[in-house]
């Protein structure tokens, strides 16, 4: 399997996931107020460009003319522990585009580095 199909193939397990945990109402939102994004693209004033992301929820207030809450989710189905450097990268863009929260999935460990800048910018781990 390549690696575009191989992250593919984790977005889509993420995804199908966090979806049922919104249809179920075992989310931390109402599903109601919920949008759950594939491949979504959020402005950046830094980078003056859209940066996307694997996957995003968004919290929508009734009639909202915007996302009261965005939380990109970065996908990395590697082989080998996920490196400090991803979770800084990932944690820049993120705050870069204004997003509240954001959540980096792996199917293997993280390095040192990366628990230490997650921890540090508040970022969830999965």
């Amino acid at each position: 399997m390549n690696t575009v199909a191989k992250g593919d193939s984790l977005e889509t397990e993420v995804f199908q996931l966090l979806q049922r945990l919104i249809d179920d109402g075992d989310f931390y939102a109402q599903k109601e107020l919920c949008r759950l994004r594939k491949k979504p693209r959020y402005y950046s004033h830094i980078h003056l460009r859209e940066i996307e992301f694997d996957l995003g929820v968004e919290i929508w207030m009734p009639n909202a003319s915007q996302a009261s809450l965005i939380c990109p989710i970065e996908c990395k189905n590697y082989a080998q522990s996920v490196p400090g450097n991803d979770i800084a990268e990932f944690t820049f863009n993120f705050q870069a585009v204004g997003a509240h929260k954001g959540i980096v999935v792996s199917r293997s460990a993280f390095q040192r580095g990366a628990l230490n800048i997650a921890k540090s910018k508040g970022l969830g781990l999965i």
